[in-house]
């Protein structure tokens, strides 16, 4: 997953957050959001020099199949490269149409995406319940999320805390850089090249 969070975070890339998801059968649509327009700070898309960017990337990690049909992560092709804000009437998910493609997943495969893409969450609709994991990137010198501290608080000095509960020795080199607080001056790379 490294080598792709290089290609367009950078080489300086941090977790910024996540989250799981569980959908049992019925669980109603969640509307789309995220997309090009209108443009909102840190969900950035942009492709310039023959290189592509995004401030704020999504890992969605399936840890059940998805089929067609079955519901669950919805994206509309392209809107993330738009100029037009996604329609009201579209984002509801009330009728869906054929510019919105639902996306069937293996366990255990990933999806990528920016959240500058439209994204949402079709009904469930398969007897199994969906389960999913949602990591967010962003590059090294950006926080999406507020700071906060191991209740779920933000802290109140505006620093970023350690984990107190982790020795030294528990985190290589690279899971210490990828939870690193945001910041630009003389910051180490992720993944440094051998």
């Amino acid at each position: 997953m490294a080598p792709y969070l290089t290609d367009l975070l950078g080489k300086q890339f941090r977790f910024d957050h996540g989250h799981a998801m569980l959908m049992k059968k019925g669980l109603e649509a969640l509307a789309l959001h995220g997309g090009g327009v209108p443009k909102e700070p840190g969900i950035r898309y942009e492709v310039a020099d023959g290189q592509i960017r995004s401030e704020l990337l999504v890992v969605e990690y399936a840890l059940c199949d998805v089929a067609e049909g079955d519901g669950g992560l919805c994206v509309v092709p392209g809107s993330h490269k738009s100029n037009f804000a996604c329609p009201s009437s579209l984002a509801s998910l009330e009728q869906p149409g054929a510019w919105l493609r639902n996306v069937p997943q293996k366990a255990g495969s990933a999806v990528i995406f920016t959240e500058a893409l439209t994204h949402g969450t079709l009904p469930w609709t398969a007897d199994h319940e969906r389960r999913a994991l949602f990591y967010r990137y962003t590059p090294g010198y950006m926080a999406f999320v507020g700071r906060y501290r191991e209740d779920g608080l933000e802290a109140s000095d505006g620093g970023y805390p350690q984990p107190s509960h982790c020795d030294e020795g528990d985190w290589s080199p690279e899971e210490r850089r990828i939870l690193k607080a945001p910041y630009v001056w003389k910051r180490d790379d992720t993944f440094p090249e051998s």
